[in-house]
């Protein structure tokens, strides 16, 4: 376990672990229809539906763990929000919208 190398390399008296967040889980339904979205406003080859998953703390977790929805990346390269290093790249916010866009058209609003 990862832990128990990190106590013999750097030996603690005590250990605070607390649950900040619940992991993120899509709802499949949700996230087949933003991989359709994307693909109708960008075609097939810009969509990437099986990411490698990513161990991040999300708080749209708390949203999702409420109402079925879906957390997507658009393009952003580099550190991920909440990264110190952080920078928002304005150029993607029309891909964004366009994949939003559809998913309003195309009636997203139904998934349960």
């Amino acid at each position: 376990m990862i832990a128990d190398g990190l106590f013999d390399r750097f030996p603690m008296q005590e250990v605070d672990i607390r649950k900040m967040a619940p992991v993120a889980v899509n709802n499949l339904a949700a996230a087949e229809a933003v991989c359709l979205a994307a693909t109708s406003a960008f075609g097939g080859d810009r969509v990437i539906r099986a990411a490698d998953p990513i161990m991040a703390s999300e708080d749209f977790a708390f949203m999702l763990d409420r109402v079925p929805g879906a957390f997507f990346f658009v393009g952003q390269d580099g550190p991920y929000p909440h990264h110190p290093a952080f920078v928002f790249d304005t150029d993607i916010i029309p891909t964004g919208a366009a994949v939003l866009t559809e998913l309003a058209r195309t009636g997203v609003a139904d998934i349960t």
